[in-house]
């Protein structure tokens, strides 16, 4: 008989549970082309062993594969849900997006709460995509798209109990050599989309301690500053607010279940949350970081100041202390050989010059990026 989506046997593929069990130190004791059976790890709370089915062929599969789900749920203390889905996608980072709210009820919310935290779910993957290939405090309409053919393979898991939660999906390409153990993540190449959600990690919890930061400082964003070589950017944090309703005493949490074939990254939180006061600032924080830039064909005039190129390097990079925007700015901008020869020539004479490009602040500098032609003042 054909499977039914709703059996265990139409979601779960025996060969990525074997990998889910490996990473988590499940030890193999025996393996047939029927079946395979293994020991907990030394740390588990029960000394246990577990009968995994591998063929459909016999007449009890079903039954067996749902006693193994079972068991492995009752071992680990987690729902079944969770488990299952852990299981049917060990090949793939899951990202879960939960919602806590008095307007949230076991596994539904209002129509347009649920819209703006699949929408926020969606922005803020996007926003670490961003940032995975430069950070910047917010991205403008022109995405890198790097980023936007990432967005495009990644996928909504069905919700899960607790609240109302969002699993979002983002497969991970396995390792070119076979590696699960946590010491063998520094010697194997990380694809993208691992760099991704390492990124979503480190970034959410920048922006929660900046969050906390500004409220124990009444009203200082300057915190967000520092948090943008994290990854926190003004999209981030607006995907943060979009997904919490302020009105309604929200709690948005974030957690990460890193791909069972392929070693961590990082060190991830259990989870990441903002509570409903750190919401307001959030919101706030968009605004500041847009403040920030990028700022595009911005004109930067003044006096070079300070000339920083090792004697082996193409590329120099030189302080414009003068005005952008309107306001007094030390500026750094990045030139090749041939500009960088007008500015050491502008250095010497304390001739002013002019540069146009993208303006934004990068930790405690301004920066120019894409610059057209230095050039004498006239």
């Amino acid at each position: 008989m054909k499977p039914t989506d709703d059996k265990l046997s139409a979601l779960l593929d025996p060969s990525q549970i074997e990998v889910y069990l490996l990473a988590r130190g499940w030890e193999s004791k025996r393996r047939t082309t029927m079946f395979s059976t293994w020991a907990a790890p030394p740390d588990a709370p029960l000394r246990a062993q577990l009968f995994l089915p591998l063929s459909p062929k016999p007449a009890d599969y079903e039954e067996r594969l749902d006693d193994f789900v079972r068991d492995l749920a009752e071992i680990q203390g987690e729902h079944r849900d969770v488990l299952i889905t852990n299981l049917r996608y060990a090949a793939a980072d899951l990202v879960r997006v939960r919602l806590v709210s008095p307007r949230v009820g076991p596994g539904e919310l209002p129509i347009g709460d649920g819209a703006d935290l699949i929408e926020g779910a969606r922005e803020m993957m996007l926003a670490a995509a961003c940032a995975s290939v430069d950070t910047r405090p917010n991205f403008g309409p022109r995405k890198p798209r790097q980023a936007i053919d990432y967005l495009d393979g990644v996928r909504l898991g069905q919700t899960e109990r607790g609240s109302y939660v969002v699993t979002v999906i983002s497969d991970v390409a396995p390792p070119e050599q076979h590696a699960l153990l946590p010491d063998d993540a520094a010697h194997i190449d990380i694809p993208f989309e691992r760099h991704v959600t390492t990124k979503l990690v480190t970034a959410l919890s920048a922006a929660h301690d900046a969050a906390h930061a500004v409220l124990d400082s009444d009203d200082d964003y300057s915190a967000f500053d520092q948090a943008v070589e994290a990854g926190v950017s003004a999209n981030l944090c607006d995907a943060i607010a979009t997904m919490g309703a302020e009105h309604a005493a929200a709690n948005v949490q974030v957690s990460v279940e890193w791909a069972s074939s392929r070693p961590p990254t990082a060190q991830a939180p259990p989870t990441i949350a903002f509570e409903a006061a750190s919401l307001p600032v959030m919101k706030e924080a968009v605004n500041h970081l847009r403040a920030l830039g990028p700022f595009e064909d911005e004109l930067v005039e003044g006096i070079v100041s300070h000339l920083i190129r090792g004697k082996q390097d193409e590329i120099g990079t030189i302080v414009i202390e003068g005005e952008a925007r309107g306001e007094k700015r030390n500026v750094h901008v990045e030139l090749p050989d041939e500009q960088y020869d007008v500015a050491v020539e502008a250095h010497r004479t304390k001739q002013p010059v002019r540069i146009r490009g993208t303006l934004f602040k990068q930790g405690r500098s301004w920066v120019l990026s894409d610059p057209g032609q230095l050039a004498f003042e006239l």
